[in-house]
């Protein structure tokens, strides 16, 4: 697969994550991202450096990285990772005597989609880094496409 320019993955990134609709933004934060551009690029660069720290060690970029999708989606899983913590430091709960309010609760939500996002996240990191065979001199890694053509 190609690479993507960085500018495109952060227009993939926002369209996943709804930043790229104005009437979808929180009312409570009025009506502004969830997201600055600074926490979407390094959900981007989190991404990638995840990927290469799987064995075998990759060393790619992310303009360089030959799974845009796959990209995107490790960066949708680190920016819910960052959003799921604003919201529990943004917890507000409430008891007085036996009355129990908890107010802007969402983490448990975050928490579910992390979990499942993950999942098939690192289920496909093993299925793609399986693909990569080290060279027998070690010099570098030999990529099995799905087609059975060897790339060097």
């Amino acid at each position: 697969m190609t690479p993507y320019p960085r500018d495109e993955l952060l227009r993939m990134l926002k369209i996943e994550l709804r930043e790229d609709h104005p009437n979808l933004y929180n009312f409570l934060e009025g009506g502004k991202p969830s997201f600055t551009d600074e926490q979407l690029n390094y959900a981007l660069d989190k991404s990638v450096m995840t990927y290469n720290e799987w064995m075998p060690f990759t060393n790619y970029r992310v303009d360089t990285f030959p799974y845009p999708l796959h990209l995107v989606q490790g960066a949708v899983l680190a920016a819910l990772e960052l959003l799921g913590l604003y919201e529990l430091k943004n917890q507000m709960p409430f008891n007085d005597s036996g009355l129990s309010v908890d107010i802007f609760n969402k983490a448990p939500a975050f928490a579910q989609w992390i979990m499942r996002l993950e999942q098939k996240w690192y289920q496909k990191t093993r299925e793609l880094k399986g693909c990569i065979i080290p060279m027998s001199d070690g010099a570098g890694f030999v990529t099995v496409s799905g087609d059975n053509n060897v790339i060097w």
